[in-house]
C-alpha cells in the first residue's frame, strides 16, 4: 500500500494544565514555506498520499480573532459564513505544484534517501539516509538537504527528489551541487514547471528556496 502522511496545516496554542504543571507544545501557524518543507520532505521519503490536519481551531467564533489559525475560519459577517485564510492559499499553491507533475513522479518507486547534514537539528540528525546510488556520485549543500532516490520499474530509469530540508523557521536558501555519473542532460520540475539543463561532467548546481523541492531526471548521451 502507498505510504500516507498527515501534515500539520493549522495553528496550535499552548495550553497550560494546572494539575500537572505542564503545557502542550505550541506550533506556529504554518506559512507557504512551512507547507513546502512538509510536503516535499514527505515526497523525498516516498510518500504518495498526503492529507492535511485542520481540525484544531478549525473554526473561530471570536470577533476579535486577528491571526490565522486554520485554512478556513468562521466569519458570520461574510456571505458564506466563513473566510479562507493565508494558510488555505499556501496549501492550495503547494497542491497546484504537485498536481501539475504527479503523473510524472508517481511512475517511480522509492528506493532510498541520501541526507546532507549541516545543522544539529533533531529533525535531520535522526534521519537515516545512507542509500548509495551508482549514478548519484556527489551531493554538496550549504544547508541540510534530502535527496529521495527513485527507480521507474518499467525502464529502470532513475529520478530524484531534491529538498531544502533546513528548518524553514530560519528562512535560509540552500546552494546545492550534485554530480550524476555519465549524465549529459537533466530535466527537472520546479513549482510545477519543467526545465532542462545541460550538464558538464554530470555537474548540476541550483539554489533552492526555503522548503523548496524539485524532481530531477538525469539523461545520458
Amino acid at each position: 500500500y502507498p505510504i500516507s502522511v498527515t501534515l500539520l496545516s493549522c495553528h496550535m496554542d499552548t495550553k497550560y494544565e494546572p494539575k500537572t504543571g505542564r503545557g502542550v507544545t505550541i506550533f506556529r501557524a504554518p506559512s507557504y514555506e512551512d507547507m513546502c518543507w512538509q510536503v516535499y520532505s514527505a515526497l523525498a521519503f516516498g510518500v504518495q498520499s498526503i492529507g492535511y490536519f485542520t481540525f484544531w481551531q478549525h473554526y473561530s467564533e471570536s470577533r476579535y480573532e486577528v491571526f490565522r489559525k486554520a485554512m478556513i475560519n468562521y466569519d458570520p459577517s461574510s456571505e458564506t459564513g466563513y473566510r479562507k485564510t493565508e494558510i488555505y492559499d499556501a496549501v492550495a499553491e503547494v497542491n497546484r505544484q504537485i498536481l501539475a507533475i504527479d503523473h510524472i513522479f508517481l511512475r517511480y518507486q522509492w528506493v532510498g534517501c541520501k541526507v546532507v547534514r549541516i545543522s544539529r537539528d533533531r529533525n535531520i540528525r535522526t534521519v537515516k539516509g545512507g542509500y548509495e546510488s551508482d549514478s548519484l556520485k556527489v551531493v554538496k549543500a550549504s544547508r541540510d538537504a534530502l535527496v529521495g532516490c527513485f527507480v521507474n520499474p518499467e525502464d529502470q530509469s532513475e529520478g530524484y527528489w531534491l529538498v531544502n530540508a533546513d528548518n524553514p523557521y530560519r528562512y535560509e536558501m540552500n546552494d546545492v551541487e550534485i554530480v550524476f555519473e555519465g549524465a549529459t542532460k537533466l530535466v527537472y520540475y520546479r513549482q510545477g514547471k519543467e526545465y532542462e539543463a545541460s550538464l558538464e561532467n554530470g555537474r548540476f548546481k541550483i539554489r533552492l528556496g526555503v522548503g523548496e523541492g524539485i524532481f530531477m531526471l538525469p539523461y545520458q548521451g
